[in-house]
């Protein structure tokens, strides 16, 4: 699957998100959720390189009054450090 193929796939939950009031839920691998990411931002497709996300991270953008998407939290993975407190470090 190209990147032009992938961009066109996640256009759809693009436009369902920017027209759903609310909070919304969105679970995916971290390559179609860099195009994603990229189209609620408004930024071009050659921007999906730039977003990396580890697994089980949480990425959280809130819409702003304007309609524009803002970033809260990206790749962020403080629930798994919280949740493996106490058993020490993994190796």
């Amino acid at each position: 699957e190209s990147k032009v193929d992938v961009w066109n796939r996640v256009e759809p939950v693009v436009q369902e998100l920017d027209a759903t009031a609310g909070p919304t839920l969105v679970v995916s691998h971290g390559g179609p959720c860099s195009f994603l990411i990229s189209q609620l931002i408004g930024a071009p497709i050659t921007t999906c390189g730039a977003f990396r996300f580890a697994n089980s991270s949480i990425t959280e953008l809130v819409r702003r009054d304007n309609g524009d998407w803002q970033f809260e939290r990206l790749n962020d993975q403080r629930h798994l450090e919280e949740a493996l407190e106490g058993f020490g470090t993994l190796a």
